[in-house]
């Protein structure tokens, strides 16, 4: 960071000979007492051996962090397989039993119905069954 081992930092205080500004000047010099008064350690040397150690610290994390997205991809891609067989199975169980041969009749297709009602629900992210 800007304060690391080996920063140094400088205050400005600016204080006004204003009568009007008195509080704020007040405030001003109390903030840059404080702020005198931190301290941060002991100045130490940068050394090649602490860069080298946090340059592999960081490339095992942005390697971690790729390997954690690559499985995240594989997830997702197997729930979806999963989703359409879910899907398909659904489709066939209710083709089987015949409910969607009568309502076709009556003038509503179930299997669009289910169709819609499975892709509403798979958008949603919220598991669904019309198994009767």
């Amino acid at each position: 960071g800007a304060l690391g081992p080996n920063g140094k930092a400088l205050l400005f205080a600016h204080v006004s000979p204003c009568a009007a500004s008195a509080d704020e000047s007040v405030s001003t010099l109390a903030f840059a007492e404080r702020a005198a008064a931190v301290e941060l350690g002991k100045a130490r040397r940068f050394s090649v051996a602490e860069a080298t150690k946090d340059t592999k610290a960081n490339e095992t994390s942005e390697r971690e962090k790729a390997k954690a997205a690559r499985e995240m991809a594989e997830m997702r891609l197997s729930v979806e397989a999963w989703e359409k067989r879910a899907r398909d199975a659904e489709t066939k169980l209710l083709k089987n039993t015949g409910r969607g041969v009568r309502q076709e009749k009556s003038g509503t297709s179930d299997k669009s119905a289910s169709a819609s009602r499975i892709d509403s629900a798979a958008s949603s992210g919220r598991p669904t069954s019309k198994i009767p």
